[in-house]
């Protein structure tokens, strides 16, 4: 029940990053287990992918973002500056 409880942490790994879970974030992401849900995303990013995430990491990627990418990522942003206003 516990761990179900635990927000999620997303590190992208789709566009061919630099840095992943297992090559440059080993360390961090084993402190950060114990209170938080890791997971790598491997696909396109989708509204349904990011649902429940608190935290999307991506670290040097070496392909640009689609356009549909790129316009889910900046409804995030402006949702999240909206509510910080309120």
């Amino acid at each position: 029940m516990e761990k179900e409880l635990r927000s999620t942490i997303l590190f992208n790994a789709y566009k061919k990053e630099v840095f992943t879970t297992s090559n440059g974030y080993k360390s961090m992401q084993k402190r950060l287990r114990s209170h938080w849900k890791i997971q790598s995303l491997k696909d396109e990013i989708t509204p349904e992918k990011l649902i429940g995430v608190k935290l999307w990491i991506t670290a040097g990627p070496r392909e640009k973002f689609t356009a549909a990418e790129m316009l889910w990522l900046e409804m995030c942003i402006i949702s999240i500056s909206i509510l910080k206003k309120l």
